[in-house]
Parts: C-alpha cells; structure tokens; sequence
C-alpha cells in the first residue's frame, strides 16, 4: 500500500500515536555489542518533531549523530538503504558500512 513499514505502521496505529522510524543504515550487530563504538549517522523520520527530536537525542546518547529527516512517509529512503548497505558489506567486505551527511557548512546541531 504505501512505501515504507515506517508509513505502514503509522497508519495501522493512527495519528494519535506518535511513530518514529530511525537506525535504519547502522549495522545490526554493532548496535546489538555494547562493546563495539558506534560512528555514522542517522535519519530519523516521524510526522511529530518533538518525537524526532526525542528520537535524536537517545540515538546520541548511544554516540551517533542524528539528523531530522522529515515525515514518516520519507522513511522509505532509509529502510530501502538497508539492502544497499548489506550489498556494500558482502561486496567490499566492510563490517558495517553506514551513511554520514557531510556539508561545507560549520557543525550543525540537528
């Protein structure tokens, strides 16, 4: 029906709950090894942005850097990453290939 389980999800529960879809281009296993420093960064997506930002700032708290990336229906981008970034992996060999945003603008805060 509509492009991303992101959007899926917020239909089925509605407008009344706050959906945020994120972590999408990190890889499984380092997220899941406390052990492992995690870098890279991540779009988090959601309708709502104080729930973004919520999002955000527990995606810091775990040392990535998180970037507002507009309304859930755009979390399709992200979740279609994810196979990329699988390919990448196997092909190159990497053990977690992930995104960042670059800018020649100074340090953003998101």
């Amino acid at each position: 029906k509509r492009g991303s389980v992101g959007a899926v999800t917020q239909d089925f529960l509605g407008e009344s709950v706050r959906v945020v879809s994120a972590l999408h281009t990190v890889s499984a296993s380092h997220l899941g090894d406390v052990d492992h420093e995690l870098s890279g960064d991540v779009l988090v997506y959601g309708n709502h942005k104080a729930s973004r930002q919520v999002a955000i700032e527990l995606i810091k708290d775990i040392g990535l850097k998180a970037w507002h990336a507009g309304s859930i229906e755009n979390s399709a981008a992200s979740e279609a990453m994810t196979s990329v970034m699988i390919f990448i992996n196997k092909y190159y060999g990497f053990d977690g290939a992930g995104i960042q945003i670059i800018s020649e603008e100074d340090e953003i805060e998101s």
